[in-house]
């Protein structure tokens, strides 16, 4: 019965070994993946604005930088209720 503790006492601590290494894995995974997709991103002054500017349908204020798409969530926001 002795042996048998330990047997799984082993598999046990081997198990969570590989659990560890493999939480590990996937998170250095994520952050290189992350770094990836940051690089994408360009960001300036251009992308910051006053909320209050934007326009507001009801109690929320909605915004797009493509023209074309705010007019239309615009339109549709309206539409709604």
């Amino acid at each position: 019965m002795n042996n048998t503790g330990h047997g799984i006492a082993f598999v046990f601590r081997l198990a969570v070994s590989a659990l560890k290494r493999s939480a590990l894995l996937t998170g250095v995974s994520l952050c290189m993946v992350c770094g990836v997709f940051a690089d994408d991103i360009a960001v300036s002054e251009q992308n910051f604005g006053c909320i209050n500017d934007w326009p507001k349908i009801r109690n929320t204020h909605i915004y797009n930088a493509d023209p074309e798409k705010l007019k239309e969530a615009i339109r549709c926001s309206n539409t709604v209720g």
